[in-house]
């Protein structure tokens, strides 16, 4: 309800804003002798306008072997950024995910925080600190929990049409310290033309203490996707 609730709130402005919108479609199905299926969609919108940003992101990841469903989650969030100097922003996040193979029904993050970026020659990179408080509904109960967001990121342009970057985020957990979590992303984009390209990448989740039921702490997902630009 407050993603929707600041989404509907900021919308009006894109009148008034430049925008640009990435989505992604990746996709496996055999049958015969090996029955698999998988799908992963994604997709990013942004507006820019004065100093003010609004990215808004959401994603889904279905898979299944002879049948039975082996992977299931989605996400979506709502990312606010107001700047206050040439490279640094404020910024203010909604975000719901869920993950069916880690026993997780919802988590319900709200972000706030300090954003610096920037580019030079081929480079791009950037770097975010922040806190969030965070609710995981989980089968059966659920936990509040308040933790630190550090977050950083680059990417290299090699030629016009091929690039690769990498993300890393780490969130200390100050109400069960031992419950951290980590993300990272590589990811190797090739452009195709003006709008197409294929992207790889390679996606690794860590919760340093998952939920009752969890058998591993890590999840990594290895997708090569078309991605459009426009």
């Amino acid at each position: 309800m407050r993603i929707l609730l600041l989404y509907f709130i900021l919308v009006p402005f894109q009148v008034f804003a430049s925008s640009r919108h990435e989505s992604s479609v990746g996709i496996l199905s055999t049958s015969g002798n090996t029955d698999v299926s998988s799908v992963a969609v994604k997709h990013e919108t942004g507006l820019d306008w004065d100093k003010d940003t609004l990215d808004v992101k959401a994603g889904f990841t279905r898979a299944s072997n002879q049948g039975v469903e082996t992977a299931s989650l989605w996400d979506f969030g709502v990312t606010y950024g107001r700047k206050i100097g040439p490279r640094y922003s404020l910024t203010l996040g909604e975000f719901i995910e869920g993950n069916r193979f880690q026993n997780l029904l919802q988590r319900y993050s709200t972000d706030a925080g300090l954003r610096y970026e920037f580019e030079k020659g081929g480079w791009s990179a950037g770097a975010a600190l922040g806190y969030r408080l965070s609710r995981e509904n989980y089968p059966v109960g659920s936990s509040d929990f308040h933790l630190a967001r550090v977050q950083v990121r680059g990417a290299r342009a090699f030629t016009p049409e091929i690039s690769l970057s990498a993300l890393l985020e780490v969130l200390p957990n100050f109400t069960r310290t031992e419950a951290w979590q980590a993300n990272s992303e590589v990811a190797l984009v090739t452009q195709l033309n003006s709008v197409f390209s294929l992207k790889s990448d390679f996606r690794w989740r860590y919760y340093h203490a998952p939920p009752a039921g969890v058998r591993f702490r890590g999840d990594t997902a290895l997708t090569t996707a078309l991605v459009a630009r426009f």
